[in-house]
């Protein structure tokens, strides 16, 4: 069975099981923490790891998982406030700040900007992309390493580790990002959100969910940005102070800048899919996924030919044994083995017999010559007949 994901669940019990432990799972879906999978009993090594889980870069803390000091100093940098000499090179040694050689101070770089919502929604998908291609890329390598150095519990979890972030990964690539205007009779504002169906359909839904809350509306799609799924979180992240507060909705906002953040969301080009991302988007199978699989199919079909092999011999030898249970001859028919003329004919045969004339035993000859102490043998025997039969003659 393949990958499910949390949206696809119902709420609670399931018949879903971890695919590193095999466990039953739970769907927590509740209104406060995000929607995710608990074991049903007790949770797995693998489940349990905090710094290793395959997850989508950026995805889910916008903070990059920084050292609550850290981010402090990140904040009184960008307020201007005054740092210390220490964490001015903390922040560097994160890549969190960098000197600019042309206005002779230290600025904010693209990923330092990232925690504090600063930067643009087109930056943030670039530097994504590049991260999401690397990070997958890691774990391919984990793979391949734990493949090459033959240790099946490690190849096992890698596998799945890959498995379970390419699954995520297709899922946003399949997701079109959609910027949605509504207007009511009280006033306008946006929503932002993904969707995998057609546009048409996911807006009458948004228009059923919101009428008992504000009535009827008239929405006007502004955007869709196909397999831009990935955006999407930053985009709440940035704009959370502007959102608009409906029922347990969190998609609406109600826009500072409505030019301005419409430009930002514009910015963003059409989506060019790389090789790697369509291979994800196809479900193709990673470069090392690949590889693995073709090695097992090598595998398997020598084994089959070894044992279609064995079980022809093991066939040919109670024929055999049949056949003499009845008195039938087997092996080659007698008398059809090489003539002494053949057998002297070979090429080692004059080596073999200036051995024997120079005095040389049977097996001193053998050796010497390279060849089976039954070549000798046979050699010595077609001189002595062709002896035989010259004197009879």
């Amino acid at each position: 069975m393949g990958l499910i994901h949390i949206d696809d669940t119902p709420r609670g019990q399931t018949d879903l099981h971890c695919p590193y432990c095999h466990g039953r799972l739970v769907a927590k879906k509740g209104p406060t923490v995000a929607h995710h999978f608990a074991h049903d009993g007790a949770t797995c090594n693998p489940a349990s790891r905090t710094t290793n889980l395959p997850v989508l870069p950026f995805f889910h803390s916008f903070t990059l998982h920084l050292h609550r000091k850290l981010f402090t100093a990140l904040k009184k940098f960008h307020a201007q406030q005054v740092i210390t000499d220490r964490q001015r090179t903390w922040l560097e040694g994160h890549r969190l700040i960098a000197y600019n050689r042309f206005t002779f101070a230290h600025e904010l770089t693209k990923v330092g900007q990232v925690p504090l919502g600063l930067l643009s929604v087109n930056l943030f998908s670039a530097i994504h992309e590049e991260r999401l291609a690397a990070q997958h890329d890691r774990l391919d390598q984990q793979l391949a390493l734990a493949w090459r150095a033959g240790n099946p519990v490690a190849m096992t979890e890698a596998e799945t580790d890959l498995r379970l972030y390419r699954t995520q990964w297709q899922r946003v690539l399949r997701s079109a990002l959609y910027l949605v205007e509504i207007q009511t009779d009280n006033g306008r504002f946006h929503k932002i959100g993904v969707t995998m169906r057609p546009i048409a359909e996911r807006i009458a839904e948004i228009q059923a969910a919101l009428v008992p809350y504000v009535g009827a509306t008239t929405m006007k799609v502004l955007n869709v940005f196909p397999h831009r799924g990935h955006v999407e979180p930053y985009v709440k992240f940035k704009y959370a102070k502007q959102r608009r507060a409906i029922g347990n909705f969190t998609e609406y906002f109600d826009w500072l800048d409505r030019t301005g953040t419409i430009r930002d969301l514009r910015r963003m080009p059409a989506k060019m899919l790389t090789s790697l991302e369509q291979g994800v988007l196809d479900g193709m199978p990673s470069p090392t996924m690949q590889a693995l699989f073709q090695a097992q199919q090598e595998q398997e079909a020598a084994a089959e030919r070894a044992a279609r092999a064995a079980a022809r011999g093991e066939s040919t030898k109670a024929g055999m044994e049949a056949a003499r249970q009845v008195g039938v001859h087997v092996g080659r028919p007698r008398g059809s083995g090489d003539s002494a003329a053949a057998v002297l004919a070979k090429p080692w045969s004059p080596a073999i017999l200036q051995c024997l004339a120079d005095g040389l035993s049977l097996r001193e000859t053998a050796a010497m010559v390279g060849v089976a102490l039954n070549t000798v043998r046979k050699v010595k025997a077609a001189v002595a007949q062709v002896a035989t039969t010259t004197h009879d003659g």
